[in-house]
């Protein structure tokens, strides 16, 4: 897989994690490096609404509850 089309605009990518550097290494291997349609900052950002700071990529549910108010 390429990487992501936002790596480079992305805060999560950029974010060093430090509290957690096992889990964000993971993250970012997953949907920054790997599948980014499956990444929930993607989602929100590719409708066009800039994603809240503390959306991981793994939070779909939250990337979902985002766009449903949006289109309120």
């Amino acid at each position: 897989m390429a990487d992501c089309e936002k790596l480079k605009q992305c805060p999560f990518f950029r974010a060093e994690l430090a509290y957690m550097p096992k889990t964000a290494a993971r993250l970012k291997e997953t949907y920054c490096r790997g599948d980014s349609r499956g990444c929930a900052r993607y989602l929100v950002v590719s409708n066009g609404i800039l994603p809240p700071a503390d959306l991981f990529p793994n939070d779909r549910e939250q990337a979902l509850k985002i766009l449903s108010n949006q289109n309120r």
